[in-house]
């Protein structure tokens, strides 16, 4: 899964995610980065800063998928057939057979897990919602950022520490 690994990092080191939202809380995903589930006034922005990186045609070069990292509960996939991205999920559930290979597509990458923050996913995923889909209040991601975790789950962030 090294394609999607590198684009997701690459999304999050250029700022891509900074300002965009959770906003689908379906029962099987929380779904983020989605242009499409805002109102006009806040998703021209976002919109127009998605295009360059090609987010109308899939931000993805090509379809990676393995099944040696299936979509399994807390895992995180690209959003998207047949590339994907940058709209990504985390899987509330295992969704091995719904975004995983079919006749049509070899199925979207799942290349990451989360480890911490399991609460703030719960909170956000029994939040109300409008048509039991999409989220009343959608929750900014103000800011994304890589931080590396220790064996012990510690946070091992330089900035965290400036």
């Amino acid at each position: 899964m090294p394609h999607a690994v590198f684009s997701f990092l690459e999304f999050v080191s250029s700022g891509l995610y900074d300002g965009t939202f959770f906003t689908l809380g379906d029962v099987h995903v929380l779904l983020a980065a989605d242009v499409q589930h805002l109102p006009k006034k806040i998703a021209a922005p976002l919109r127009k800063r998605f295009q360059q990186y090609s987010h109308l045609a899939g931000a993805l070069a090509f379809q990676e998928f393995s099944t040696s990292f299936p979509h399994t509960t807390l895992t995180v996939g690209f959003a998207g057939k047949p590339t994907g991205g940058p709209s990504f999920y985390v899987s509330m559930v295992d969704n091995t057979a719904s975004h995983g290979p079919d006749d049509n597509s070899p199925g979207e990458p799942c290349f990451a897990k989360v480890v911490q923050g399991l609460d703030a996913l719960a909170r956000i995923h029994t939040m109300d919602k409008v048509n039991q889909v999409h989220l009343k209040r959608p929750v900014e991601i103000a800011r994304a950022r890589i931080v590396t975790i220790d064996n012990n789950n510690n946070n091992n962030n330089e900035q965290d520490e400036q």
